[in-house]
């Protein structure tokens, strides 16, 4: 070999040595690169696949949810307002957890409020439970005061029936009670005016009367000092035995009854007339027709004048005869 080919080699040595290494170095840091890229994509994939299982696990969670508060709905308006927004709190919490796992790639942060809206459909579904289940008491209180309050109304009904039918027949009894006693006085008064007795034959004798006591008979009014009445009191076979007392009513010429200080008064007649008379006899009656006379005072009495005088007899304040006599 020449001296020229040997130096030539010489130099081109060094070059291809430099060369050499620096490919292998660019061939070290490709390698690593590479390794490190690919390193890279199995993260890049494991966190996709992470956020990929997040968010379904998310979405099935909150679905999940959702249709547990939908089922619990019923008929009560209130607590399907209150499982409403129930449902846009959870809206609410999903958005944000989805932030989390898509945007912040926060997903340790997800999983955490994952958690927590596990928790929070746990409280949601307990709460409407107990409402439920307050709701379904309250509803049966319910049905049971309204069951009470019939009663009480039917009862209260059939006891104001009762009433009335008592108060119609205490009305009917008041009635025939006032009939009866309207009965009972008519009768009463019937007996009492069938037990009247019945004066006739009424005679008046005029006297002037010394002061011996003597008396001569006299007919004019100015010579009279005492009137002696006699009558027959009819028999009765009603009026039992025993005192009976006869009225009499001696009416002036001017129609005018006399009533003196002693021996008259004033009787009530049946109905409540009030009258007054003169004088009164008392007479043991004995059922049979009897001859009765009385004597009246008029001196010091009474001034006697001419003049026709009428007679009424009274006897149970019902009238028993009539008569008259006349003095000059």
């Amino acid at each position: 070999m020449s001296t020229t080919n040997q130096d030539s080699k010489g130099k081109l040595l060094p070059w291809a040595i430099a060369i050499i290494v620096g490919l292998s170095g660019m061939l070290l840091f490709t390698w690593v690169s590479l390794s490190n890229k690919k390193t890279e994509v199995i993260t890049t994939q494991a966190t996709l696949k992470n956020e990929e299982d997040l968010n379904a696990k998310l979405d099935q969670q909150f679905k999940d949810a959702t249709t547990q508060l939908e089922d619990m709905k019923g008929k009560n308006t209130e607590l399907n307002s209150l499982i409403d927004k129930q449902k846009g709190e959870l809206e609410s919490q999903k958005a944000k957890i989805a932030n989390l796992i898509n945007v912040k790639k926060d997903l340790a942060g997800a999983r955490a409020e994952l958690g927590k809206m596990r928790d929070q459909v746990s409280g949601y579904v307990s709460q409407i439970a107990d409402l439920q289940n307050k709701n379904k008491e309250l509803t049966t209180n319910v049905a049971t005061l309204t069951s009470e309050k019939t009663q009480l109304q039917t009862d209260f009904t059939k006891e104001k029936m009762a009433k009335e039918d008592l108060s119609s027949q205490k009305d009917a009894l008041a009635q025939e009670k006032a009939k009866v006693e309207e009965e009972r006085t008519m009768l009463a008064k019937k007996v009492d005016i069938g037990s009247v007795i019945h004066v006739t034959n009424i005679t008046t004798k005029g006297y002037h009367v010394k002061d011996s006591g003597k008396e001569n008979e006299k007919t004019h009014a100015s010579n009279i000092d005492r009137l002696k009445w006699c009558f027959d009191a009819i028999e009765n076979q009603v009026t039992p035995s025993g005192k009976e007392t006869f009225y009499f009513r001696i009416l002036d010429p001017t129609g005018v009854a006399i009533s003196t200080q002693t021996g008259g008064g004033v009787l009530k007649l049946d109905g409540g007339k009030e009258i007054q008379y003169t004088t009164s006899k008392d007479v043991d009656y004995t059922q049979a027709s009897q001859n009765v006379c009385l004597t009246w005072d008029a001196k010091n009495n009474y001034k006697l004048t001419k003049g026709k005088y009428d007679i009424e007899v009274y006897n149970k304040s019902y009238l028993a005869g009539r008569g008259s006599f006349e003095l000059k």
